[in-house]
This record gives structure tokens, C-alpha cells and sequence, in this order.
């Protein structure tokens, strides 16, 4: 089968994590109850990186659509990853397979890291390890580690940008910051005012992600 079973060893179970990641209960980084909650949108509300290569933000309105088909009479459901680029004025998509693994040495029946694959054309893209470090089924702080250079970059930048102002996130000696761990807050569509996030979300995310909030979500673009 080209979409990955939850039974199959993954490279996603080795997934390197920040400190602290795995002191947080397995029940509230439950990857399906907010890959699999009602409703058919989850949106990428903000991050903490920019995905295109001249680091000015041009992706936008990044989200994930679950589309219903049938298949020899029997109803599934596909998901598609979307996004609009803002330079080109073009919006893009492409099938995405998932699957749900634990992250080896935490504890609990829940499972905290999803697996993605990517169709490109006729092929599968490698597996994409996306760690839920908390969940509420509403909203999830989910880190991306092939996505941390470009975390990186953008802490960089604002530092310089931001020289002598305290930063209540910053890392002890020998620590990398949190704003150099890419990470994401993802929001079913239902909750994507900001002020309906839980306080846990906000929390994490600064915890785990620095103070940097790169808006992808814009009612009147994305809408």
C-alpha cells in the first residue's frame, strides 16, 4: 500500500526532540484526536519559519483538506495539502498519506508523532516526521525538524533585529533556543480566531518555539 501503516517501523520513532517534550503526558500530544476530530480543514494558523527559499514568507494559507471518495462502494476520506504562494499568485496541492507513530521512550497508549508521505506525480516523497509536543484535539503545537535550518535563519535575523531585548524563552548555556526548533500551531478550522486557543497552546508553543508568530493564516487570501 503506497499510504503507511501505524504498524510499520518508521524512522518517525527516532525523531530527535527538544528537552522537556517528553515530560509532557502522552494523552495531550494524541496526534489522531486532532488529526481525526469533525470537520474536514486544519489550518496552519502561524510559525515560527519561512518555507520559501528567499526567507520572505511568500507561502500562505497552508492547510490540510480531508475530501470524501468512494472506493467499490465504500466511503474514505483523502487528504490534500494545500498552500498559495503569494509571490506567483498561485495556489498549490498535493495528496498526503499519514500515519501515527510513538515517539520511542515516552510512555502511554497514545500516539504523538505523525508520519507523512507526499505524492509527487506517480511517487511517495520520504517520510516527514511531524511530533505533536501538545494537543487539544482543538489546536496543536507540532514541531518539524527538516525545517529547522530555515528556524534557525529566522532566529538569527530577529535577534540581530532585536539586539538587548530580553527574550523570556531564551535557552540555559548550551541549549539551542527554542526559535530554532521549527515548529508550527496548527487549528481545526472551527478555531481559527485566535483568542479561541487554549492557554496550553500558547504555552507550548512559546516553550518549545520561541516568541516568533509567522501569520500564514489571512481570512480575506485564504478564505
Amino acid at each position: 500500500s503506497t499510504d503507511p501503516s501505524s504498524n510499520e517501523t518508521s524512522v518517525c520513532q527516532n525523531v530527535s526532540v527538544p528537552a522537556g517534550f517528553k515530560d509532557i503526558p502522552s494523552s495531550d500530544q494524541d496526534v489522531w484526536s486532532f488529526v481525526a476530530a469533525a470537520g474536514n480543514f486544519m489550518y496552519v494558523l502561524y510559525r515560527n519559519f519561512n518555507s520559501d527559499s528567499e526567507n520572505k514568507g511568500t507561502n500562505k494559507c497552508v492547510m490540510v483538506q480531508k475530501v470524501r471518495y468512494n472506493e467499490s462502494g465504500e466511503k474514505k476520506f483523502a487528504n490534500y495539502t494545500k498552500w498559495y504562494n503569494g509571490t506567483t499568485n498561485e495556489s498549490y496541492a498535493r495528496r498526503s498519506f499519514y500515519a501515527v507513530v510513538n515517539l520511542d521512550g515516552t510512555e502511554g497508549a497514545a500516539k504523538n508523532v505523525l508520519v507523512a508521505r507526499h505524492q509527487v506525480g506517480e511517487s511517495l516523497t520520504k517520510e516527514y516526521c511531524y511530533p505533536f509536543a501538545y494537543t487539544d484535539a482543538k489546536c496543536a503545537v507540532v514541531l518539524m525538524n527538516h525545517w529547522n535550518e530555515a528556524a534557525k535563519l529566522q532566529c538569527g535575523e530577529e535577534t540581530s533585529n532585536q539586539a538587548g531585548a530580553s527574550d523570556k524563552t531564551t535557552a540555559k548555556s548550551g541549549e539551542q533556543r527554542p526559535c530554532g526548533t521549527a515548529c508550527e500551531l496548527w487549528v481545526r478550522h472551527e478555531n481559527l480566531n485566535e483568542t479561541s486557543l487554549s492557554e496550553n497552546c500558547t504555552k507550548y508553543y512559546e516553550q518549545f518555539c520561541g516568541n516568533s508568530k509567522i501569520v500564514l493564516y489571512d481570512k480575506p487570501t485564504c478564505d
